[in-house]
């Protein structure tokens, strides 16, 4: 397979995220703007905390903004599994690597790999 043509599928599936992400866009517009308001709700008291442990010259970010990206960091693994189930639940995966790509089995995206149905599984993700 050569480079322009997996280029091509990869391209085809950022497309299809993309327009799953433009059909709820709420998801995306949460997880940007509370980090924001919370971080400016949050800050008076992270001067506070820190002006009582001793230090001056600071303005409450520093404990506010390092605790925000990690509370949201773990939303957004969150937010992918989230993401992941449904599509396993819709069970969209297999005609996202196939289908709207023109992929053939054993697909690259996959490793290489000739994975079969497994019995039962109504053709979901295997």
């Amino acid at each position: 397979m050569s480079l322009p043509e997996s280029g091509g599928r990869a391209a085809a599936l950022f497309r299809q995220n993309v327009e799953l992400l433009l059909r709820d866009p709420a998801p995306i517009v949460i997880t940007t703007a509370m980090p924001l308001i919370l971080i400016a709700f949050l800050k008076g008291t992270g001067l506070a905390v820190l002006r009582q442990a001793g230090f001056r010259g600071v303005n409450g970010t520093e404990v506010i903004v390092p605790g925000q990206v990690v509370m949201w960091a773990f939303f957004g693994v969150a937010f992918l599994a989230t993401s992941f189930f449904a599509e396993h639940h819709w069970a969209t995966g297999r005609a996202a690597r196939f289908s709207a790509c023109g992929a053939t089995a054993p697909d690259p995206l996959r490793g290489g790999h000739d994975v079969r149905p497994v019995e039962g599984s109504r053709g979901a993700l295997t």
